[in-house]
């Protein structure tokens, strides 16, 4: 039987590391939004963090990102999310499917994945993390290309003075097996910053 648990933790811990670490090289800036990268020490490919503030709580940005309807709502770039099981209360496997984009250049994927929440109320920081795994009810699905989500994860943290702003760091890596390199070093980038516009979005929109 899988322990879903021990590798969620082993996830967070690995974000945690890479979060603080400080060789991350400024790729791109759009507003108040910036995106950093790295060589990923998971795979063959990138870590990107992308550091933004959002005018929202951090327990209201938290229901955004881990409610999946919601979540399934306010993000452009997902399709559908649903649960698949729940290990604790924290803790959940989640099947998450994205649409085709870039004018039918990348086609439809999916992504099993653990998601869970770790509080750490004495830095005001709450974490959402998340990573690919295996499930025996989910093999690869026909229409879709399976993804893989290295360990990742959306970091809040409360702003002095401000109760109702959050500061926020994303840590992304993921295999979505895109060709040629040159798409990949485009997308995923162009990702994170519409990933911020949607989540800025759907907190005005109250989707909360």
């Amino acid at each position: 039987m899988t322990d879903y648990k021990a590798i969620g933790q082993t996830f967070l811990g690995k974000v945690i590391e890479y979060e603080a670490g400080d060789d991350w090289k400024l790729y791109k800036s759009s507003k108040d939004v910036n995106v950093y990268t790295k060589p990923s020490p998971d795979f063959n490919g990138t870590l990107h963090k992308t550091v933004y503030d959002i005018d929202a709580s951090p327990e209201k940005c938290l229901d955004l990102v881990i409610d999946l309807e919601k979540h399934a709502k306010f993000d452009s770039a997902i399709k559908d999310m649903s649960l698949i099981e729940r290990i604790n209360e924290d803790v959940i496997v989640m099947r998450t499917t994205s649409p085709s984009m870039m004018a039918g250049l990348i086609s439809p994927r999916d992504f099993i994945d653990i998601m869970g929440v770790d509080r750490q109320s004495d830095k005001h920081l709450i974490i959402a993390y998340y990573g690919s795994v295996e499930h025996c009810k989910y093999p690869e699905q026909k229409g879709f290309v399976r993804g893989m989500n290295y360990p990742s994860a959306i970091f809040l943290r409360a702003v002095d003075g401000s109760p109702n702003k959050t500061h926020a760091v994303n840590i992304v890596q993921f295999e979505g097996h895109l060709s040629p390199k040159s798409l990949v070093e485009i997308f995923i980038p162009n990702l994170q910053i519409t990933f911020v516009d949607d989540i800025r979005k759907g907190d005005r929109k109250s989707v909360v």
